[in-house]
């Protein structure tokens, strides 16, 4: 399953994006691939919502990545410490 960060992942949009990302997550059974290469401001909810998500792929026994990811995707994982495998970049 492929899906795709928007520009912005703040606060003021996890939500919505949470209600569209989380049923197609839980009615598949497909490994999950989110692109991440349009990312141009993201805050902690922002970074909340894609470690919620990687934990709910993970608890279903499902693969997760992030593809492509932007600078400032990548500059604000880092600062949580949370790291891509090289094949992820």
């Amino acid at each position: 399953m492929h899906l795709a960060i928007p520009p912005e992942l703040t606060i003021a949009h996890v939500g919505a994006l949470h209600n569209l990302w989380m049923p197609q997550i839980l009615s598949s059974a497909d490994d999950v691939d989110v692109f991440g290469g349009e990312v141009t401001d993201i805050d902690g909810a922002g970074l909340q919502l894609l470690m919620a998500t990687a934990r709910a792929v993970a608890v279903r026994s499902q693969a997760f990545s992030i593809s492509e990811p932007s600078e400032v995707l990548m500059a604000a994982m880092s600062t949580i410490g949370w790291q891509l495998s090289a094949s992820a970049n």
